[in-house]
């Protein structure tokens, strides 16, 4: 969407390089994905992703050129990677043949973009879809590449064009990521990690010469760990930890040179050897870790031996089947991640990563004004759970089914009765809170950042702005922005429930007969166990029951008033078998989410917002109208209306596709915006059994 508002606010916008991995075939994928390669996004990515990867100017400047750093995966990591992978330019081999299918691979994902429902109102604007093809193919300029390995990936010639002094980019952001809460470790520090230097990397060869005006770096508030209470923004730092700050962190090796804390202005007393994070040091764990998990696999007889074996073992090897060593590989590198984010006081890998992401930005920060004497203008945007759009490109819409969404319509399709939040870690009185934004509060925060954090636009040298002393007298720490809700507007976990029930007894599913699903109020189970308990009476008893009364004379399908003579007995059983399968799956998958997304309902930290204030604060009106981020009541932002009328009539609009809804069913239109009028217009895995729906994501 990122995409979508700059070309809509900024027609004159120049070039805007749309860095894409695409598919190669110098290197086989040996992992099982849970993603679709063609896509480049994973299930989970598409609940709970990033903003797409993206990089322009801000409203206003003219002639400008852009930067996109997108993570679309599509293959297996590389040999190299991190600080290891000094001299790789491509993840594959970099023959002429290769690099010309990366980049038309590159080029067709741009086409596609033009089929995206997001660019609806530019379609209009421009008279079709053959003007909006003219203009994405005016603008935009797509380079194979990937944001995991130095240079991004990029060939010579496309790095050249990308940080060229005089036409390159002027504006970086960095938005790509894995998003699996679960994700591999290495996978996730090569993307959210590695792929934040390299990012930083691109910025600061154009603040050398001079032809950068800002780097946004978009990372996640929930880089806020295990932290409790309201929480200010401030980038982490290489050393820093939530264990650290708490004075209980764990002990570990020493990391020379390597100290201070997260930024976040704790104070607790320092332990005894423990250094906190460091990046660096966590590549090396996740490589040696992969390389010895693997060894200890093929010597127990789970996958091929390394090449290089005589020719019998290299014969043995042909025929195994390199599927069990895979999945091994992969679980035990997810556990890797989940300790190690236990370890050091964060909910999951994936937070885990953008955290240090953070870290490496600071660096490159750091970095920068000791080369130039400069401070790299640099902004971390952090959005929160991000849903669908309150007003643009049209109220309610969204790509892809989101954090909150499976649990949702599985409510919404009777399927289950609530969810889980345990509010015994907060405060007494606290009823527990969810932090949920719109994804054009997102874009708008980052646009917004950008053109403030640039010095020409800011008059002030720093490159922050004018925005905040802290960044300035430190020189080198970015600017953090919570773009959340929490305190600025909490939408509580009763408003939540009250919400969903009104929707869905005002616009009920229709089940597969066209009869409206009926619900009742949305339960609030107050922990895992009494959800499960819930989930086990639901589906997986039904199933016992039915299976035990198979075991008893007479009491078959077959024989069954259902089943009545053999050949329907036969068709009874097989529906009775289809019926078990689908409790079985809904079940599994409920206890997977249970666990997965424990962490983060009724999450007890709550994300100062003043930066962001200031930020919406610094606006002029006109700037306000169209780049506002009031996440207040008074921004237009009232959670019942909002997840009522606009959020989940959005979700089974633009994902749904209407499956499950009467025909009168629509989108409402937004409350206008304070002091102008309305801009938009009308309107994991994935939960298969529960949601039976396709995801086609883009989380921003």
């Amino acid at each position: 969407m990122y995409l979508e508002k700059l070309l809509w606010e900024c027609p004159d916008v120049g070039r805007v390089f749309l860095v894409v991995r695409g598919a190669s075939s110098g290197r086989p994928d040996v992992r099982p994905r849970r993603d679709d390669p063609s896509d480049g996004r994973s299930e989970e990515g598409s609940r709970r992703g990033e903003a797409p990867a993206s990089a322009s100017t801000s409203k206003g400047a003219s002639s400008s050129s852009s930067s996109q750093c997108a993570s679309l995966r599509g293959w297996d990591r590389p040999s190299g990677w991190g600080e290891d992978a000094k001299a790789t330019r491509a993840p594959v081999g970099d023959d002429d043949d290769d690099r010309a299918a990366r980049s038309a691979t590159a080029a067709r994902r741009v086409d596609d973009l033009a089929t995206s429902a997001v660019f609806d109102r530019l379609r209009e604007r421009h008279g079709g879809d053959t003007g909006l093809r003219a203009l994405l193919s005016s603008k935009l300029v797509a380079v194979a590449g990937d944001v995991g390995l130095p240079r991004l990936g990029l060939s010579d010639a496309d790095w050249a064009a990308v940080t060229d002094p005089v036409a390159g980019a002027q504006i970086v952001v960095n938005s790509a990521a894995t998003t699996a809460f679960d994700e591999r470790y290495d996978e996730a520090l090569r993307t959210n990690t590695w792929g934040a230097a390299r990012c930083a990397e691109a910025a600061a060869a154009l603040h050398r010469a001079g032809r950068l005006e800002c780097l946004i770096h978009v990372s996640t508030a929930f880089v806020n760990g295990e932290r409790l209470g309201r929480t200010p923004e401030a980038t982490w730092t290489t050393g820093g930890s939530v264990k650290r700050e708490m004075g209980r962190g764990p002990p570990g090796p020493s990391v020379s040179g390597r100290g201070g804390g997260s930024g976040a202005g704790a104070t607790a007393a320092p332990v005894t050897g423990y250094d906190g994070l460091c990046p660096r040091r966590e590549a090396r764990r996740a490589r040696d870790a992969a390389r010895s998990a693997r060894a200890a696999l093929v010597r127990a007889g789970l996958g091929p031996a390394a090449a290089g074996g005589d020719s019998s073992s290299a014969a043995a090897a042909a025929t195994l089947d390199p599927e069990p060593l895979a999945a091994a590989l992969n679980a035990s590198m997810v556990r890797l991640g989940e300790g190690t984010a236990k370890r050091h006081g964060f909910q999951d890998t994936y937070v885990l990563t953008k955290a240090m992401g953070e870290m490496l930005v600071s660096e490159a920060c750091s970095a920068a004004l000791l080369e130039t004497g400069r401070v790299l203008p640099c902004a971390v945007v952090r959005p929160s759970i991000v849903e669908s759009a309150l007003r643009e490109p049209a109220p309610g819409w969204v790509e892809g089914i989101r954090m909150a969404d499976p649990i949702l319509l599985a409510f919404g399709k009777g399927q289950v009765a609530g969810f889980s939040a345990s509010t015994s870690g907060l405060p007494s009185g606290d009823e527990g809170v969810l932090d949920v934004v719109p994804v054009d509060a997102v874009v708008n925060a980052m646009l917004a950042a950008a053109r403030a954090h640039a010095p020409a636009v800011g008059n002030d040298a720093s490159g922050n702005g004018g925005l905040s002393d802290a960044a300035s007298a430190v020189g080198t720490h970015p600017e953090a922005y919570h773009v959340a809700t929490s305190v600025a507007n909490p939408l509580t976990i009763r408003a939540f429930v009250k919400a969903a029930t009104r929707h869905f007894t005002e616009t009920p599913f229709l089940d597969k007969r066209g009869r409206p699903v009926s619900v009742s109020e949305m339960r609030v189970f107050p922990n895992s166990e009494a959800f499960l308990w819930w989930a086990q009476r639901t589906y997986a008893l039904p199933t016992l029951a039915r299976r035990l009364r198979g075991l008893l004379p007479g009491g078959g399908a077959g024989s069954s008033a259902e089943g009545g003579n053999k050949v329907g007995g036969g068709k009874a059983r097989r529906r009775a078998d289809r019926r078990d399968q689908i409790a079985e799956r809904t079940l599994d998958q409920l206890r997977y989410l249970s666990v997965l997304y424990s962490a983060y309902t009724a999450y007890p930290c709550r994300f100062d917002s003043s930066n962001t204030a200031r930020l919406h604060a610094s606006l002029d009106d006109d700037d306000k109208r169209s780049f506002g981020i009031d996440l207040g009541p008074a921004g237009g932002l009232d959670w019942d209306t909002y997840l009522a009328d606009v959020h989940l009539p959005g979700l089974r609009r633009y994902v749904l596709k209407g499956k499950g809804s009467a025909p009168s069913s629509k989108v409402v239109a937004a409350p206008a915006t304070p002091g102008g009028e309305g801009s938009g217009g009308s309107g994991s895995s994935e939960m298969s059994e529960i949601s039976e729906s396709e995801s086609e994501g883009e989380w921003a």
